[in-house]
């Protein structure tokens, strides 16, 4: 007779977990990630992915307020809880504002990805 598999923690085929979505393992499930130009691209796509393994995340825009609305209802699609929050990365004030109400509405923030960029128009192309 075989020994039996012993049980994991944690894993997605186990029916008594409750941090599995489907087959997923929600690996950062309570956390907070605060994700800056979370509003398109790489950003958006690493705050949904955050999301989708559990993490509640606070979701940046400097202009596309739009995008950045797409990104939380993803976010909350996911089943977690999301900021949305318009920054500018150039000024500590608003950096500083982030962290505040990341933490007041969404708990300590323990992830960050400073995603961001800051555009210059260069003389070059004027």
């Amino acid at each position: 007779m075989a020994d039996a598999e012993p049980a994991v923690s944690g894993r997605a085929d186990d029916p008594d977990d409750g941090d599995a979505v489907g087959r997923r393992v929600r690996r950062l499930k309570g956390r907070v990630a605060i994700v800056t130009g979370s509003d398109s691209g790489i950003g958006k796509a690493i705050a949904e992915a955050l999301a989708l393994e559990g993490a509640h995340v606070a979701v940046t825009y400097h202009s596309d307020e739009q995008g950045a609305s797409d990104t939380v209802r993803q976010v909350e699609a996911a089943g977690c809880r999301a900021l949305l929050q318009k920054l500018d990365v150039r000024d500590e004030a608003s950096v500083a504002e982030l962290f505040g109400s990341a933490e007041h509405r969404l708990g300590l923030p323990s992830i960050l990805v400073n995603n961001a960029g800051m555009g210059f128009q260069s003389r070059w192309r004027r």
